[in-house]
């Protein structure tokens, strides 16, 4: 993709106040201009996003997807006429599904992680009776794990055949795989997402009551950050502001992405959400009103990707923004996206999701 660069300005949540806002000026490009209609000058933009689409992707919806360091890509998605998962790796002629056994088919993906190709997670609820659960793939066959009586998993994590979390909705903790069972792990937030660079260095990010929070696992435990205070945080709507996203490029190189909630003009306004940690603290930066973030992934540069709905934000690792859109073809109603990853060892981003045409949902792929 050709950059064309433009050095932007956002308000910069650095202490809880508007006075302490205006106080810091080393770094307002933390966050990307999101609305073009407001007085915020707009990042200039990339080529667009090249869609790539399955033969098998008919009904389908990407959930899910993963990269091992070794550079394979692995997705999941799900088609909600049969209730049924299915498994695609990339190789040299693009996606192509991979065999899953009958009996682990009806499982609705909500997170994949992988180290190697003999090390692949796929954390899911159940969609016929049971529990749900997480499946594993050891390079040979694939077994499934019960996660337990009323655990519905968000996403998985794993840093090995015997260093795996799985994250769930609505839960303070974690369920941790040591090889051999799973154990509870505090977390002291409600956690999203969840990333890291090694197994002893993982970050949660989520919310607590409302409030956007971050946790860190230094190997032994889970242990909630400071975090600056958001001014006008609406704490009592229905939606909660929450981190959706964390990418760790280093151990003083994360990103957190997702939406705050606060009160302007006797409103409750959704605001894009941006929170980095450089090794010894949290800087928290929120976008203009009606804007958001959802996913979230490494450049493979340095920089980060973040998606907001189909436009595609970039931030360099010199921190300049860009945008770019996705290719959309004519006739579709509906685009979503689902789940971002860098293809490790390269640029290359994927972006996927499904794409809602003439009533029905057709998977697809973006990079």
């Amino acid at each position: 993709m050709e950059h064309v660069h433009r050095k932007t300005r956002l308000a910069l949540v650095a202490g809880g106040s508007a006075a302490a806002v205006a106080a810091v000026g080393g770094i307002v490009a933390l966050v990307a201009p999101e609305a073009e209609s407001t007085a915020s000058p707009s990042s200039s933009s990339e080529a667009a996003w090249r869609l790539v689409q399955p033969g098998d992707r008919a009904g389908k919806q990407v959930l899910a997807m993963a990269s091992t360091p070794a550079g394979g890509m692995w997705s999941a998605a799900y088609d909600s006429s049969t209730y049924k998962m299915t498994v695609a790796r990339l190789g040299a002629n693009g996606w192509a599904p991979v065999a899953l056994p009958t009996a682990l088919n009806r499982t609705l993906p909500r997170g994949m992680s992988a180290t190697s190709a003999s090390n692949v997670w796929i954390a899911g609820d159940r969609t016929n009776t049971g529990n749900n659960r997480v499946l594993q793939w050891n390079g040979t066959a694939w077994k499934d794990h019960d996660l337990g009586a009323g655990y519905f998993p968000q996403g998985v994590v794993t840093m090995g055949p015997k260093a795996v979390w799985v994250y769930g909705i609505g839960r303070d903790y974690v369920r941790y795989w040591n090889g051999s069972s799973f154990k509870n792990q505090t977390v002291g937030l409600r956690p999203w997402s969840v990333g890291g660079t090694k197994s002893t260095d993982l970050w949660a990010g989520g919310h607590t009551n409302g409030v956007p929070s971050l946790a860190h696992w230094n190997g032994t435990a889970w242990k909630r950050s400071s975090l600056p205070a958001i001014p006008g945080l609406n704490t009592k709507g229905e939606a909660a502001s929450t981190f959706r996203a964390v990418t760790a490029l280093s151990a003083t190189n994360v990103w957190a992405a997702g939406t705050a909630y606060v009160q302007e003009g006797g409103k409750s306004v959704a605001k894009a959400l941006l929170a980095h940690w450089n090794g010894k603290a949290w800087k928290v930066a929120l976008g203009t009103a009606g804007t958001y973030y959802l996913q979230m992934a490494p450049d493979g540069a340095g920089g980060i990707w973040i998606a907001q709905g189909t436009t595609m934000r970039h931030r360099t690792k010199t921190g300049t923004w860009t945008k770019a859109a996705l290719t959309i073809p004519a006739g579709v109603s509906s685009t979503y996206v689902s789940v971002m990853a860098n293809q490790t060892g390269s640029r290359t981003v994927w972006a996927a999701g499904g794409l809602y045409t003439g009533g029905k949902m057709n998977s697809a792929y973006w990079h």
